[in-house]
């Protein structure tokens, strides 16, 4: 037998199988670390690695059978002929193969090594958050392809839902819904996101019928944690949502504390039809256009219409309207609406942390009542910890009352939570400008802007940047450029009075005069036009547009009073003082007689 095994053993070196073997094994090893170098950089898709090492493994026992058979001669690919086993014995390999061979047995040895041991990487993966998660929007895969709200919905309640858990870090939906519609690899997603895991998956709703695919990925490997799938009528869609949550919450290791878990099953509403109608309000309201705005007020009045109890469709309907306030709608008449629906839905609950972040912001930016928006921005963050709504908004109050660097610590906060959110990353920004860091400032601005090119507020504010810093040309520029994204009449009137600034009189009167028409019939804020008439020096116009904008109690007029650069422009006049002492901020008291 040991003679046999001997024989069979000079055979495979004969036949050149044994040096193949080694050349193929460290082949196979340095061809898998090269696809998972280039899977994430590449995008390509997760399970690549998989089959290539699956058809690396098919193809082993192939190789040797054929290296058995044939041979590479000289002359080319031949048959291996039998042979004596004297022959066997005056046959000598021919150093190349020999050479081959040491070469992959010291590749392979490397490669354990580095792998086994750790020799490599300055893994990008050891940088990640593992007690972190992002949601990624929901495939539609319905018949008709007309469920886009329904499955973005879906991934924001459970996001909502998982954003209770303080020691969990949960990115916001703006952040997560930033890959929505791309081929992008978890590993990537999760490097840029900062989370040790992922969520994703798909719905297929077909008339009464639901069902939903899910899988929780662990980024830094690629594996899947845990995935499910749900086969339920529509009725059902509140106890899939539950238990997607509970099942996150236990597979990251999340201290399921009782308080947690009644968050997560709280239910707002029973009702399919108005829960559906409370989705549709949701995506149209995230578009952010006026049609969409229209659209959402719609949906949201149909949700209370079909339950008149259900408390968070009042909060959001009081959030449509107090979006509008920003420029849109006459404060006068758009805040009165939110602040009443907002109150009908604390009414119904009065533990939902939206309803108090909502009554900080009336607070802060109407009513002026800087402690009580304090307190409700407290209140809100006691009830959800991670609400990135409440931070930056906290953020803002603390700037207005003269807290800066507390407000850029929030700020911070936010974005840690939110890291693709352009609106997010203006509060960086802002917060940095009210402090005078102004190369801190557009660094933020133009990051947002980098998100999303149309952010009026984003666009505004690097202008005013560059103005504050003195550099007229670019703020010009900057301005001129959003007013090309939009015919909207606040980019109108921001170029207008830019140009007027600047000593660009002609350019600025060809604005003015096509502003002045539009007024007639379209709602401006009064903040912008008291700029213009400041800027024109007309100083008696201004007075009137600022006194205006104080009397609606307008949110951008509170901008221009605690502004380093726009306070120190305001005419040294008593009038304007009073009205500014008016506001009741703690930094704007004797803000005239401080201007240097």
């Amino acid at each position: 037998m040991p003679n046999k095994l001997s024989q069979f053993w000079q055979e495979l070196k004969r036949r050149r199988v044994i040096y193949l073997i080694t050349v193929y094994a460290s082949s196979s090893f340095i061809i898998i670390e090269l696809v998972n170098n280039v899977v994430m950089p590449l995008n390509l898709p997760e399970n690549i690695p998989a089959i290539v090492i699956a058809a690396l493994v098919i193809s082993f026992p192939i190789v040797i059978i054929l290296s058995w058979i044939f041979d590479v001669t000289p002359k080319g690919i031949k048959k291996t002929e039998s042979i004596s086993a004297a022959e066997k014995n005056q046959i000598k390999t021919p150093n190349s193969w020999i050479i081959a061979t040491y070469i992959s047995i010291v590749i392979i040895i490397i490669l354990v090594l580095v792998n086994v041991f750790g020799l490599k990487r300055n893994n990008p993966i050891e940088s990640y958050d593992f007690n972190s998660i992002a949601v990624l929007p929901f495939t539609d895969l319905s018949p008709q392809k007309d469920q886009e709200y329904f499955c973005d919905g879906m991934a924001i309640e459970i996001i909502n839902s998982l954003s209770h858990f303080e020691e969990l870090k949960v990115v916001a939906k703006t952040s997560s819904f930033a890959f929505k519609g791309k081929n992008t690899n978890v590993r990537e997603i999760g490097q840029i996101l900062n989370v040790g895991s992922v969520l994703d998956g798909s719905i297929r709703k077909d008339s009464n019928q639901i069902r939903i695919t899910v899988q929780l990925i662990n980024v830094a490997d690629g594996t899947q944690v845990w995935s499910s799938n749900f086969n339920r009528e529509l009725e059902g869609i509140f106890e899939i949502q539950d238990e997607i949550a509970l099942a996150i919450a236990e597979n990251l290791k999340v201290n399921l504390l009782l308080e947690n878990k009644n968050n997560i099953l709280t239910r707002y509403t029973d009702n399919f039809e108005a829960y559906n109608y409370y989705l549709q309000g949701m995506y149209n309201k995230g578009l952010l256009t006026p049609e969409g705005i229209e659209k959402a007020i719609y949906f949201y009045e149909q949700a209370i219409d079909r339950d008149p109890k259900f408390a968070l469709a009042y909060v959001e309907l009081a959030n449509v309207y107090q979006i509008l306030s920003y420029g849109l709608v006459s404060p006068e008449v758009a805040i009165p609406k939110a602040e009443e629906y907002n109150k009908l839905g604390l009414e119904l609950d009065n533990e939902l942390s939206r309803a108090y972040t909502l009554q900080g912001i009336f607070n802060m930016n109407h009513n002026w009542r800087w402690e009580k928006s304090e307190n409700n921005y407290k209140k809100s963050l006691e009830l959800h910890p991670n609400d990135v709504e409440a931070l930056t908004n906290y953020s803002v109050l603390l700037t207005y009352t003269g807290r800066n660097n507390e407000a850029i610590g929030l700020a911070k906060r936010a974005l840690e939570l939110d890291p693709l959110n352009n609106w997010v990353h203006f509060c960086v920004g802002w917060s940095y400008y009210y402090n005078q860091q102004y190369e801190e400032a557009i660094k933020a601005f133009r990051t947002a802007v980098s998100i999303n090119p149309t952010d009026l507020f984003s666009n505004y504010y690097l202008g005013k940047t560059y103005k504050a810093l003195g550099e007229n040309e670019t703020a010009i520029t900057t301005h001129e450029h959003l007013y090309g994204l939009s015919n909207d009449l606040r980019t109108m009137a921001v170029l207008t009075y830019t140009y007027y600034e600047a000593g660009r009189i002609v350019k600025g009167g060809e604005l003015y005069d096509k502003l002045a028409d539009r007024i007639q019939s379209e709602y401006i804020s009064p903040t912008l036009m008291y700029l213009i008439y400041r800027s024109r020096g007309e100083i008696d116009l201004a007075f009137e547009w600022f006194e205006k904008a104080i009397n609606q109690h307008e949110g951008w007029i509170l901008w221009i009073v605690v502004d380093p650069y726009e306070s120190q422009l305001i005419p040294n006049e008593a009038r304007f003082q009073n009205l500014i002492d008016f506001i009741g901020l703690p930094i704007t008291s004797k803000l005239i007689e401080l201007k240097v």
